[in-house]
């Protein structure tokens, strides 16, 4: 399917950039040491705007009926989508908003969204299916995100939670703990911590209709703190970065005064849209796609990402590896992704479908 919203956006970024491209398009009889858009404004074009993307897809009341997110220009916005009418409805767009996750409760028809504050934490919140917020769920200092609701018990939001530690003096985030999952009875305030393990992740919950738990683990990384023997190596390093940052800072002035770099070129330049592409944000942690060979892989992240299941005896079982994202059917079958394939696995025999492109995410209808 295609959004209105985003082609229309699109469409309008496309019109400006023709219609005010030569304020800020290259003078080739430009000599002076000032950069010609700054002449004409200092504005970048409407061309180096990102591209609008589809996040958290999920099914509404019934097949028909679909909820997303769309990222554009900064800013985010919800939308429901009929899809045997064919019929698109924004329900909210907001500046500066982010989301991280979403899932529909068919039982009280809502959705609960999971959003950013100013200060990197991370909040559960509860919209009606008209978009209107009715409170959040969780808080405190920590980044709580990827909602399901339980196809089991009613009422019940299972997510992902990490702790987020600051910097004394400034206040500023400066890492996050080991993600842990939650299990959350918005209709009794009693929250829960099902899986924690200070080595692990666990990521993106889902309980099915029998009450058996599937995640995603992977090995914790710390961040912020420096690792046994970075010293050594910086001291030895140091050196180098030194010249090459004296080299750095020569090559910008004699490409500014002289209009011509001290380095050749050894090729043509890299889009910046191609450099983007190289690396994604998955759980929180960046990957780089173009790192990745998809012939000699099996998929796009470690073999450490486990997808596993964990039943109500507390029995648990590895599904899978290499998966990047993964949900649950009704009827008791689950899809994941590696991010080049997607796998469906129906009574223990999976299929899977190759895919040109990177998957980044995988949503049952």
């Amino acid at each position: 399917m295609e959004s209105p919203f985003a082609s229309d956006a699109v469409a309008r970024a496309e019109k400006d950039r023709r219609l005010e491209g030569w304020k800020t398009a290259p003078r080739d009889d430009y000599k002076g040491i000032i950069p010609s858009n700054m002449l004409w404004g200092g504005r970048k074009g409407t061309g180096d705007s990102p591209p609008p993307r589809f996040r958290h897809a999920v099914r509404g009341r019934d097949a028909d009926s679909l909820y997303y997110m769309i990222d554009l220009h900064g800013s985010s916005g919800l939308f429901h989508y009929r899809i045997s009418e064919r019929k698109e409805t924004r329900l909210f767009h907001h500046a500066q908003f982010r989301s991280h996750g979403m899932a529909f409760d068919p039982d009280r028809e809502v959705l609960v969204i999971s959003s950013e504050n100013r200060d990197g934490t991370a909040y559960l919140a509860v919209y009606d299916k008209e978009g209107n917020s009715k409170g959040t769920i969780t808080g405190g200092d920590a980044m709580d995100t990827a909602p399901s609701c339980s196809m089991r018990d009613k009422g019940v939001v299972w997510f992902q939670s990490a702790g987020i530690a600051r910097d004394r003096q400034s206040g500023h985030a400066v890492a996050l703990g080991p993600s842990v999952v939650n299990r959350l009875s918005y209709s009794e305030g009693k929250l829960d911590t099902v899986l924690e393990d200070r080595a692990f992740d666990f990521l993106a919950p889902r309980e099915d209709g029998r009450g058996v738990l599937y995640y995603i683990r992977r090995p914790y990384e710390r961040s912020g703190v420096e690792a046994a023997g970075s010293i050594a190596k910086d001291a030895f390093m140091f050196p180098y970065r030194m010249l090459k940052a004296i080299f750095g800072y020569l090559n910008f002035f004699s490409t500014i005064y002289g209009r011509e770099p001290l380095r050749s070129a050894g090729g043509p330049a890299h889009d910046p849209l191609e450099r983007d592409l190289g690396a994604l944000w998955l759980h929180g942690r960046m990957i780089q796609a173009a790192n990745v060979s998809r012939e000699e892989s099996r998929g796009l992240v470690p073999a450490s990402w486990q997808l596993r299941r964990r039943d109500r005896t507390g029995e648990d079982a590895l599904v899978a590896e290499h998966v990047v994202s993964f949900d649950l059917c009704e009827d008791g079958s689950l899809f994941y992704s590696n991010g080049f394939e997607v796998f469906h696995i129906l009574r223990d025999n999976p299929t899977s479908r190759k895919h040109d492109g990177i998957i980044e995410a995988v949503s049952a209808a």
